[in-house]
């Protein structure tokens, strides 16, 4: 008896069950777009611009790490002399960012691995900064070089400078901070955004080193995030993302940082991404070269948005909480 229907049940086909009206499993989504009945009308007009505009995004995304990924392909073969022959002919082909950056970046690693091998050597901190990262992400910088302004080489926070010396009165007794091996910051406004730390020689295991670096971010970002929410006390600091990277052992960690709740701070890794240590690994370029330009990516759009909120109307931030 638990298997029979109620009568009603058995009587209820008003109504067939269209598979193709279903938004999970429907063989036909343009009801959704088209239909004057369908999803998107129930919907704000700023909500259906704003899901149109990260649709039209994403789809961008998706065809330019396909672009990217058949570029390397094309470029990167066993043989490191005859990827330097196909790479320079491909070199005066593309004047993107996306794709200069791909080129430069083989290009830079060819260097590296070629020969002697810096990458297996037992190179310092300092060289591997100057050396190996530097140059890569100097071109993320470069393509930024109106707004940003990147300082490397163990350099304090203006921010922390400023929020340590606070309590003091005397001059000389005033401290620089804590240092980090590099600090971006927005030109126009003149504020820190966000930092990137070398934990160790790239061949060196150092757990302890890692966990004291990483605490050292989550403190800086706090203080980055402390000083926008003081410059501008009326605003919605939620709406802020920072963003720090962490070299460690042949990989970089990329954080993001916010204030999700009234003093409860969040950061999570979003990015990790596996640096090449030989001409082998060279094969996987792609997850690097991707990694690192949606790390620009993050960047620019954290950088953005910390320019609205700076500029926006205090009473125009207030509405939006």
């Amino acid at each position: 008896r638990k298997h029979d229907r109620e009568p009603e049940e058995e009587d209820d086909t008003e109504e067939e069950f269209n598979a193709d009206r279903t938004i999970i499993g429907g063989g036909n989504i343009s009801w959704i777009v088209n239909d004057k009945n369908g999803f998107l009308n129930t919907l704000d007009k700023d909500t259906v611009q704003q899901m149109f505009k990260d649709t039209s995004e994403e789809e961008k995304e998706t065809q330019n790490e396909q672009e990217i990924k058949s570029l390397l392909s094309k470029i990167i073969m066993r043989d490191i002399n005859k990827t330097k022959n196909t790479l320079q002919q491909y070199k005066n082909h593309y004047n993107t960012f996306e794709r200069v950056f791909t080129l430069n970046f083989v290009d830079h690693m060819i260097k590296l691995i070629e020969g002697t091998n810096l990458l297996l050597e037992p190179i310092s901190e300092g060289t591997y900064i100057v050396s190996v990262l530097g140059p890569i992400l100097d071109q993320i910088f470069i393509k930024h070089k109106e707004n940003w302004r990147a300082k490397y080489g163990e350099t304090c926070l203006k921010a922390s400078a400023k929020e340590c010396n606070t309590q003091k009165e005397d001059d000389n007794r005033r401290s620089p901070g804590k240092k980090i091996d590099a600090i971006i910051t927005l030109k126009e406004e003149d504020e820190e955004f966000s930092i990137i730390e070398v934990s160790g020689p790239p061949l060196k295991s150092d757990w302890t080193h890692f966990k004291g670096d990483r605490m050292k971010i989550i403190k800086m970002l706090k203080t980055l995030m402390n000083r926008l929410a003081e410059i501008r006390p009326n605003s919605n600091i939620r709406m802020l993302r920072l963003y720090a990277m962490q070299s460690y052992l042949n990989q970089l960690i990329i954080y993001e940082f916010r204030l999700k709740y009234a003093e409860v701070y969040t950061m999570v890794e979003v990015l990790k991404i596996p640096f090449p240590k030989s001409w082998k690994d060279m094969k996987e370029s792609y997850e690097i070269v991707m990694g690192l330009l949606k790390y620009e990516r993050l960047l620019s759009e954290s950088s953005e948005s910390i320019q609205d909120f700076l500029w926006s109307n205090d009473n125009e931030s207030k509405t939006c909480q």
